[in-house]
């Protein structure tokens, strides 16, 4: 018997350029839900990356600090970081580290400031300038430290100007001014960054407010002091922050001069931490990581308070 088609049944005739079956159109809720799994799948790579490779770790130190070893993880409580403020060496790096961060963020900000004002007042803003600031910047750490070592430990003037300052007539990166030098060392490499950080910003700051201060009768001091400087006060803000992390990546340098043991005045606490972990000992490293990085949040709440402190003046 022949099929025929049931009557009730009306055949869909394809209109030319439209499909046969439209795409469903999504609700808003459903639109939002797309483009956040979208948005998850692509950070999902860089996620998993943070985790294997910065929290992950950064949870093992904390765990490490309040054990007696590594190895038994019998809890400890703060009996390591006690042990620790007793250590000799660790409040020496300590110490050694501080006066680095301290005297190398002030020297460097206010040098920086300095410099990049009188460039902005004298236009001296020419790509040759910034290449030439920029070149102990950009050098790798052991050119760095290479230059550094031919500049004074092997020039006769500076023997010299040594033998006049009474420091010494032999090199002074191996006597109690050690530490100083690799202050200037510091301040030698970082400065064009921070110059030129800081010229761009004086380059944006309000030239009207700038001119009606003058036309009252304001000098140059106190138009920066009053007006630029507050104006500039985030990238301040920045800057010692970061002037602050590049002391600590001084070590580069410091082990290339001197090696894993160098004279107590410039032994740093990266030295300290790095010689704690040859002798396996990773609780007190841990600790000592820990304290450092307690340090670093406190001192960047507190200069995030002193910038909005600032900043609501400024408004007013």
């Amino acid at each position: 018997m022949r099929n025929e088609e049931p009557k009730d049944i009306v055949k869909r005739e394809r209109i030319p350029g439209m499909p046969l079956f439209p795409k469903r159109t999504l609700s808003k809720k459903g639109r939002t839900f797309r483009k956040n799994m979208t948005f998850f799948l692509f950070m999902l790579p860089a996620l998993i990356g943070l985790i294997l490779f910065y929290i992950k770790p950064f949870g093992t130190v904390v765990q490490f600090s309040f054990v007696d070893n590594a190895y038994a993880k019998n809890f400890a409580g703060l009996k390591n970081f006690s042990d620790l403020f007793q250590n000799a060496s660790f409040m020496r790096a300590l110490g050694n580290s501080g006066f680095l961060a301290v005297a190398g963020t002030v020297f460097l900000i206010a040098l920086s400031l300095f410099i990049a004002e009188l460039m902005v007042r004298a236009k001296w803003f020419s790509s040759v300038l910034k290449t030439i600031l920029l070149v102990p910047f950009v050098m790798p750490a052991a050119c760095v430290a290479l230059v550094f070592l031919l500049l004074v430990d092997h020039s006769e003037i500076m023997l010299k100007l040594f033998t006049a300052l009474g420091i010494g007539s032999s090199s002074g990166l191996s006597n109690d001014y050690a530490l100083y030098f690799v202050l200037f060392l510091f301040l030698w490499k970082h400065t064009g960054y921070f110059v030129l950080l800081f010229s761009g910003s004086l380059i944006n700051v309000d030239q009207s407010v700038v001119d009606a201060a003058r036309m009252d009768g304001a000098g140059n001091a106190r138009i920066f002091f009053t007006i630029k400087l507050r104006a500039i006060s985030p990238s301040v803000l920045f800057a010692v922050l970061l002037s602050v992390m590049s002391s600590f990546g001084m070590y580069r340098e410091v082990y290339l001069m001197y090696g894993e043991h160098p004279p107590k005045t410039v032994y740093l606490i990266s030295h300290f931490l790095h010689n704690t972990m040859l002798n396996t000992n990773y609780s007190k490293m841990s600790a000592a990581a820990l304290v450092v990085m307690l340090l670093v949040i406190l001192l960047s709440v507190v200069l995030i308070f002193v910038e909005r402190r600032g900043g609501k003046d400024l408004e007013r």
